[in-house]
Formats: C-alpha cells, structure tokens, sequence
C-alpha cells in the first residue's frame, strides 16, 4: 500500500508559504547559500530575519528561560499591551532564524508558483503538510487549506509524522543551552520578530535581540 506522502501532488498554490514562518537550522541554512552560490554570512542577512519565541513558564532548570525583566523593555511592552495584563515573571526564550516574510516566504514566486531554493528548502518545507506531534492526525482537517489533501480520498495518517524533524529542533535548542547562539550563528540579520506563543508581539532590532539572549549565554 502506498503511503499518504507517496500519494499526494502538491499544487504549487502557496498557501502554506503564505500562512507560516518558516524558521531554518545552521546546517540547512549553509546548504541553501551554497545553493545559491553566496556565503552564509551574505544568505543571513539577504533573506533572513530574527525570530525570538517566547512561551510563560516556570524557571526550573532551564537556561533558556529568563525573568521577565531580562526582556528587552519593547517586546515586555508589547506583551503587556497584546494580554492587557502585567507580563509573567519568567519566560521561556527560543531564539531562531527565520525566512523573511513579506505575503510570502521570500522564495516563493506567487506569479510562477515555484520555490527559490526546492532542492535545499528546510525539512519542515519537505515534510509539509504531512507533520504533526499528534498521533493519527487527519491532516486535511489540521491543514483544510492545502488543495493537494483536497484531492485526496483518505488523508487520516498512522502514527506520528515528523518526528525526525522535531528531534532534530530538540537537539538545536539543547545545543543553544549548551554552547550559546552565537556557536552556531556567528552573523545576525539587521532585525526581526518577537512572538507569544505564535502570536506576534513587535518588530525588534538586532540589538533587543542580542539583549535578550545575551542573558542566556
């Protein structure tokens, strides 16, 4: 029997590079540059952006999770304006890089529907729409949007999806704790987003970023 990946045709309609931010891993991000034939450093700032994830939750042990006071004054501002409430005493930070974001992702062309870098775009690109942290999702309902599950009779997976994905973001943020983000990105674009818990919180600069992970190195 033929799995659900093997039976869908993806329509190129760009809906997905519409709806999300696409964040990237070093080693994708060195293999896209060398896909387009320039440096790491030129690829960063050309076509990425920061993307800093915040989530409240209690200190424990973890190095990545600050006191709010930590947070750079914009972004503790903005959370509190976005929940009208004082912000929480600790959150955690997940700092990322991230594709620019305009309507789309910035390599995708809406007028012929294709992808800047296919052959070296992120796993969660690859995986998509099939990738899911829940056991037998039905991805036409998770992703009703997509016109390639659409077409499809059975869209209801078995199992988990992604999994190999997800370890290896796991694996990032672990070695983000360990040796610090500069380890593994030694140039940072100009400027980028703050989110609550996916929600978008402001714009922040270079600087508002490296204050707030500067606590965590």
């Amino acid at each position: 029997m033929t799995s659900l990946q093997e039976r869908f045709s993806c329509k190129s309609c760009g809906e997905c590079c519409k709806r999300y931010s696409i964040t990237v891993l070093p080693e994708e991000a060195k293999a896209e540059a060398e896909l387009l034939g320039i440096a790491p450093e030129e690829f960063i700032s050309n076509y990425c952006r920061l993307y800093l994830e915040l989530f409240p939750m209690n200190p424990k042990e973890n190095s990545l999770v600050l006191p709010q006071e930590s947070l750079p004054r914009r972004i503790a501002e903005g959370i509190e304006s976005m929940l009208g409430k004082p912000v929480e005493e600790h959150y955690l930070v997940l700092p990322m890089i991230a594709f620019r974001k305009n309507e789309y992702c910035v390599f995708f062309d809406a007028e012929t529907k294709k992808c800047g870098i296919h052959s070296a775009k992120p796993a969660q690109c690859k995986l998509f729409p099939f990738i899911s942290i829940k056991p037998n999702p039905d991805f036409k309902i998770m992703y009703p949007f997509c016109a390639g599950l659409r077409e499809m009779a059975e869209t209801k997976g078995n199992g988990a999806y992604g999994m190999e994905h997800y370890a290896a973001v796991r694996a990032y943020f672990e070695g983000v704790k360990e040796n610090g983000f500069s380890h593994y990105w030694p140039s940072l674009p100009e400027g980028g987003v703050a989110l609550l818990e996916g929600k978008t919180v402001c714009e922040i600069s270079k600087g508002e970023f490296a204050q707030a992970i500067g606590a965590l190195e």
